[in-house]
Parts: C-alpha cells; sequence; structure tokens
C-alpha cells in the first residue's frame, strides 16, 4: 500500500523530498541499492538543507558498496547538523570501512559524546580503539556500552576480547560467560570462554567450549581452528588433523590455517602431507618467510640438510632478521657433515652483525665494584629451567653453589614448570618471568639487577636468547651448553667446555674464549630402573646395534660406518627408534635408502616408533640392544648417558667442538674412554671387537652403572667447585682490566 502510495505521489510531484526518501527505503527492503540511491540523489537535490535525506543517502550507498561517496554523504549530513548524532555514528562506521581509524575514532568520539546512552556508538568506538593500540580506551568504551545497555552480547565479546588481550583472565572469562548467560546459542561467546580456558592451559576445558560451539555452527572457522589447535595441545595429533583439514575447507585462502594445518601434521608425523600444506600457505603468502621456514624445517626432519639449509636461506632473504630461521640455519650446519667450522663461524658472525646493526644493542654496563673477593650475582637465562637435558644439568649446578658466595639471578621464558623448576626457584635470590619481552628489555633487566657473569644457556634452541650478549646485559657473558659459537664479539665473552671437547693446541672456530671446566657435563640418576640381566646375544644369537637417536643425525656418511660395521658382524642386526619420527613412511624410505647404497639389506634394519612418555619405558628399551652407535658429526649427549647408565657401551668417532665431541667427552669422563674412535677404521674396528666379546658385553652390563655412578659426572659438588674456580677466574680477570 505504501509503495503504491508514493509512486502515486511521485507521478504528481517527481521531486518531492520525503517521498523520494520514504519510497527509497522501501526499495533498500526488496534488495533495490542502486535504485535507492538514485531516489535519494534526487531526494538530496530536492531538499540540499535535510541533514537526514543525506544520512539516509549515506546509508544506501554503504549497502551498495560505494563506500567512499557514502562516507562524503555523511559528512554532508554531520556539517549540515553539528549535533546530529546518528550522522557521526555513521561516519565513524564508514571511515572505519575505508581503514581510517583516526578519522573513525573521531567521529565516533563525537556521536557517543552527543548521544551517550546509545550503546553501538560506544561498543564501535571501543573496536576504533583497539585498533589504535588504545587497550584502555577501548576496554573503557566496551564498558560504556554495557552500562548504557547491560543486555548488549556484542559488547560482552568484545569487553571479553580486549580483557583477554590484556592478560586479564578473570574478568576476559566473566564477560565471555555474561555473553553466553545472554545468548547461549551464541557460538562466539563459546569460543570466547575456550579461548580463556586455553590460555589458563585448561585444555579439555577449552576443547568442550569449542565443540559445543560447532554443534550451534558447524561452519565456525575460527571454533573449528581452535579445536585442532587444542587437540595438538592435548597431543591428539590425528584428531587436530580432522579438524584443522575441515578448518582449511571452510577457508581455502586462510594462509595461516595452512601453516597450522602443516606444523600439526609434522608432528604426527606426515611429512608428505606437511609439505603439501605448507606449500599451499606459500602460494598464499608469497612474501612471507613463515612457509619457507616451515617447508625446511621439515627437510631437516627427513634428513635432507643440505635442502634445509637452502631453505632457511630463502626465508632470510626475505626475511633477513627471522631470529628462529638463523638459529635453525645454524643448527642445520651443525649436522651437515659437509659444513666446516669456518663456514658455522661466517654464517654465525652474519647472524650476529645482521642484528647489532638492526638492534642497536645497548653498550652502557652499570657500574660494578671491582672487588675480586666481593659476593657475585651470577645470572642464567633460559627457556629450560624444567626437566630438560639443559635444565637437569642447571639444576645439579645450583644445588651444590656456595649461596654465601653466590647469588643466583633466574630470567626464565617457560611456558610450564615442574620440579626441576620449583627446585630452581627456591634456589634463587631473584627469578624473573621474561616470557613476552624481546631481548633488549631483558637485557635492561638484567643491569637492573647488577648481575655480574651471565650465562646463556643452549643459545640457538628451544626459546633461548642466543643474542642477549649483544646486549651487554652484563660485564661478563658465558656460553653454556650450545653447540657453537654465537658468533657475537664482544669483550669478555666465554664458552664453558672441556679439553675432551676443545682439546688445548688446537684452534678454535670461535668468538668467544674457552675456558675449559674439568668435566663439561653432570648427570643425575633418573630411574631406578635396573639393565638387564645380560647382553640380548647370549640369548638371540646374533649382535643386535641400536641408535636411538633423533634422526637429524643421521647422513650418508652415518650409514656407510655402521654398514661397515654391520658387514664386519655377519648376522647382526640394528635397531633405530626416536619418539615417533619412524612412523613417517618417507623418513623410514630414505633411511633404508641411504643404508642400501651402503650395502645393507633392509631387513637388518628395524626403525621402531612410539612415544613412550615414561622414562622407564624408553630406558627398558636398552634391553633389546647389545652395543649403542654413536652418530656423526653431531654426536648424542643425553642418548649416551642413558645406554650408559642401562649398562649398554657407546662407540663414538672423536671430534672436535662440542656438537662432534659431547659423546667422548661423556665417555673420557664416566670411565670408558676405550670406546672413543679416532678414526672411521677404529670405529668399525672397536664394534666389531665388542660384538666378538660376549664376556666383555656381559661385563658391561653388569658393572657398567657401577663404574659410571662412580665418575666425576656424578660427583655434583666437586661439579659445582670447578664451575665457581672458573668465574672467579674469569671474574678476577675483570677486575685487573
Amino acid at each position: 500500500m505504501a509503495a503504491a502510495l508514493y509512486e502515486e505521489v511521485l507521478a504528481v510531484a517527481p521531486e518531492e523530498a520525503t517521498a523520494l526518501r520514504l519510497s527509497a527505503h522501501i526499495l533498500l527492503g526488496r534488495g533495490e541499492k542502486e535504485a535507492a540511491v538514485e531516489r535519494l540523489e534526487r531526494a538530496v537535490r530536492a531538499a540540499p538543507g535535510d541533514a537526514v535525506i543525506r544520512n539516509d543517502l549515506g546509508a544506501a550507498l554503504r549497502l551498495a558498496g560505494r563506500v567512499e561517496e557514502a562516507a562524503a554523504a555523511f559528512e554532508g549530513a554531520v556539517g549540515l547538523q553539528g549535533d546530529y548524532g546518528e550522522g557521526w555514528h555513521n561516519l565513524g562506521l564508514t571511515r572505519r570501512a575505508l581503514g581510517d581509524l583516526e578519522g573513525a575514532r573521531a567521529a565516533l568520539e563525537r556521536a557517543a559524546g552527543l548521544r551517550p546512552g546509545f550503546g553501538p556508538s560506544w561498543n564501535a568506538l571501543g573496536v576504533v580503539r583497539d585498533g589504535l593500540g588504545d587497550a584502555a580506551g577501548a576496554r573503557d568504551a566496551f564498558q560504556r556500552a554495557i552500562d548504557t545497555q547491560p543486555d548488549y552480547v556484542a559488547a560482552w565479546l568484545n569487553l571479553g576480547k580486549a580483557e583477554r588481550e590484556a592478560d586479564n583472565r578473570d574478568t576476559a572469562a566473566a564477560a565471555y560467560r555474561q555473553a553466553y548467560a545472554l545468548a547461549p546459542e551464541d557460538a562466539e561467546a563459546l569460543n570466547g570462554i575456550g579461548l580463556v580456558h586455553m590460555d589458563a592451559e585448561a585444555f579439555e576445558e577449552a576443547r568442550a567450549s569449542w565443540e559445543k560451539a560447532l554443534a550451534i555452527r558447524p561452519d565456525y572457522f575460527e571454533a573449528r581452528h581452535n579445536l585442532g589447535n587444542v587437540l595438538r595441545a592435548l597431543k591428539r595429533y590425528d584428531e587436530a588433523v580432522v579438524q584443522l583439514r575441515r578448518a582449511v575447507e571452510l577457508q581455502p585462502e586462510h594462509a595461516d590455517a595452512w601453516i597450522t594445518l602443516g606444523g600439526t601434521l609434522r608432528l604426527v608425523p606426515d611429512y608428505a602431507a606437511a609439505i603439501m600444506a605448507f606449500q599451499r600457505a606459500q602460494v598464499l603468502k608469497p612474501d612471507s618467510a613463515q612457509p619457507l621456514f616451515e617447508l625446511a624445517i621439515c627437510d631437516f626432519h627427513l634428513c635432507r640438510t643440505k635442502e634445509a639449509i637452502v631453505g632457511f636461506r630463502q626465508a632470510l632473504k626475505i626475511d633477513p632478521l627471522f631470529v628462529n630461521a638463523w638459529r635453525h640455519l645454524l643448527y642445520v650446519m651443525a649436522v651437515d657433515p659437509d659444513i666446516s667450522p669456518q663456514d658455522e663461524l661466517g654464517a654465525a658472525t652474519e647472524f650476529a652483525a645482521r642484528y647489532a646493526a638492526a638492534n642497536a644493542p645497548a653498550t652502557a654496563i652499570s657500574a660494578r665494584p671491582r672487588d675480586p673477593d666481593r659476593i657475585l650475582n651470577i645470572g642464567f637465562a633460559s627457556s629450560d629451567f624444567r626437566r630438560h637435558p639443559v635444565g637437569g644439568n642447571i639444576d645439579l649446578l645450583v644445588a651444590h653453589l656456595d649461596r654465601e658466595r653466590y647469588r643466583l639471578y633466574f630470567y626464565a621464558d617457560l611456558d610450564k614448570a615442574d620440579d626441576h623448576t620449583e627446585r630452581m626457584r627456591a634456589a634463587a635470590a631473584v627469578w624473573r618471568d621474561v616470557r613476552g619481552l624481546d631481548d633488549a628489555d631483558v637485557a635492561k633487566l638484567i643491569r637492573e639487577d647488577d648481575v655480574d657473569i651471565l650465562h646463556v644457556l643452549a643459545g640457538r634452541f628451544d626459546g633461548n636468547r642466543m643474542l642477549l650478549p649483544a646486549h651487554r646485559a652484563a660485564p661478563i657473558h658465558v656460553s653454556f651448553h650450545d653447540i657453537g659459537t654465537s658468533g657475537i664479539s664482544i669483550p669478555d665473552y666465554y664458552y664453558f667446555t672441556d679439553a675432551t671437547i676443545h682439546p688445548p693446541g688446537t684452534k678454535h672456530e670461535l668468538t668467544e674464549r674457552l675456558i675449559r671446566l674439568p668435566h663439561f657435563f653432570a648427570f643425575r640418576p633418573e630411574s631406578m630402573l635396573a639393565p638387564a640381566q645380560s647382553p640380548p646375544c647370549l640369548h638371540a644369537g646374533r649382535v643386535t646395534f641400536g641408535s636411538f637417536n633423533n634422526p637429524i643425525k643421521f647422513n650418508p656418511g652415518v650409514a656407510r660406518l655402521w654398514g661397515a660395521v654391520l658387514a664386519a658382524v655377519p648376522n647382526s642386526r640394528l635397531v633405530m627408534k626416536y619418539m615417533d619420527q619412524f612412523r613417517d613412511p618417507g623418513l623410514r624410505a630414505r633411511i633404508l635408502a641411504s643404508f642400501a647404497d651402503a650395502g645393507v639389506a633392509p631387513e637388518r634394519i628395524e626403525l621402531h616408533y612410539g612415544k613412550d612418555e615414561r622414562k622407564d619405558l624408553h630406558l627398558s628399551r636398552y634391553d633389546i640392544l647389545d652395543i649403542v652407535f654413536d652418530p656423526f658429526p653431531f654426536t648424542g649427549a643425553t642418548t649416551t648417558f642413558q645406554a650408559l647408565w642401562m649398562g649398554v657401551p657407546v662407540v663414538t668417532l672423536r671430534g672436535d667442538g662440542m656438537a662432534k665431541a659431547s659423546a667422548a667427552s661423556i665417555l673420557v669422563s664416566g670411565g670408558f674412554p676405550e670406546l672413543v674412535a679416532d678414526s672411521p677404521d677404529d670405529y668399525v674396528a672397536k664394534a666389531a671387537a665388542l660384538a666378538r666379546n660376549p664376556a666383555r658385553l656381559a661385563e658391561y652390563r653388569a658393572t657398567m652403572r657401577a663404574r659410571f655412578s662412580a665418575s666425576p659426572l656424578f660427583d655434583h659438588a666437586a661439579y659445582a667447585r670447578s664451575v665457581e674456580r672458573a668465574w672467579q677466574e674469569i671474574w678476577r680477570q675483570w677486575c685487573r682490566t
């Protein structure tokens, strides 16, 4: 009826402004946007001073996708009527759509001031303030929206998001729960509740929230992606993959979702599928270094070290300061047998120089009393203050230090604590959680704490901070438990080692200065599980060699050397295992192909997999081994300790440097230097001689743990004294300068 009436009016008076405006509303209701715009433009010409008509034109233009013209129309409306709150509100929304956040903020603040009881203006203002980085202002605006309209679900959701981003978990949870109470069928509220649970590592609760959200909205991409993430956190990798595949089906152009899927497939592991996911992400984000980095990680895990090096270099061409790519590049270079120490040093110094040039690290160090006898503040920076090979070593050291002479400062980048963490925290004079801080901020804390000697632990691994010394965080720095040089050239930067790892009189490609401890490692028995009573060859009728090292340490040279031993010991076999890695068919095929090239039949190689979450289950696997092969050039440390603890001899090839000589250091300090080979031929001879001497293997099995336990590696007090002597040596030297 109304439409016909307006048409009758316009037939008589075609430029009647009110009829044009109202008929345009009817056309919009029918979806005829351009026709509505045409009538409203005529209405503006008929009534150029009417702010309401200009506002309506702006709304129609925005619906028609003509956003810039819409902004001009709204500006015209508020230009005619400066106190027109609706016009300012619409102008703010349109400026926001155009990416003009400052203009949007100005308009929405004017709208909220004119209509303080209108919640949508406050809510929109909060969104814009958040986009501008004004977190406190955003939270205030969302709260004002809720104050004016307590049942405003969108504002509660936005408040929850803003409070979560400010790390206010309790208030975020309360906001999301209020939104859910108001709208129990709102999947976004359940998604927000899931995020708060995820932040608190309440993974099962998060999973339940996202499953409820998806029951309401099966096509909700964010909840589907989040469900995949929490299943990954729960180590339910196969289920996570199912959800993440559904997520990329919902948004196939979402590159980050493909990266998440690829990362989860890598954990399964299914490297072929992971590579396909990362390649898809690379197509979607060709200017991003991340997909190239992820592809290089896959190459690394598939023992394709040269391809991995190329991949990390390609990522660094796009992002020359991609720290994680640099760290992995240095890691894989240590694994590749064809990379020289000079090449490693060159890459490390290039990394350090690029970082220093870009970050202009601080050089000022606060004044210290140069008193050689005073109490020293000793700092440790790491993400490994937990049940971890590095954390365990530091835990033993800390437990036996002289607390009257040394105050301990810990800078922890941990995501989860355990019993090792709590022991170290109890020993600390100062414990600082530095998770989320950048290196410059951590260095500032260290300087403010007046730390005298700072240890950077395992710099290129995990979440550790290899570059802290570039910021001159302390007068003296020590690289401890890293496998190579940092490349940072500054005064008073030391590298703790021992005479087996870095023999005196040989050249070492390091920017740090060597300090040789009597022995580098210290160990604590992790399990009292007894070794097998006898070597398995006595009842199996054949010798079983084994390696439980990460397969990234495997290369064709290793296959040839181990193959030579197998050829020298007829009927012997080799068992390899590392967590679940050999579940991947591509990795299995590559390993077997390398052995085939070395003349070893596939039936002599057993590739086992299984996670063995319990330490005693993992250690019990040594019961099936007679002799352990150590890989090269990156030798085993934890695996060497575990094999010796379980009474199984380890044959290693002597190398020079932390990566190449860790196993040799353990064997020499642990009382078994006879197991260290000086050449590949010597390696074959030693391993074959052991295999032909079951009585000697039985003796090792019966006596090795007792002999090992009596070695200096288990004298933790003496170890602590040796480290303290090193501190005193480098401190006195600094005091003399």
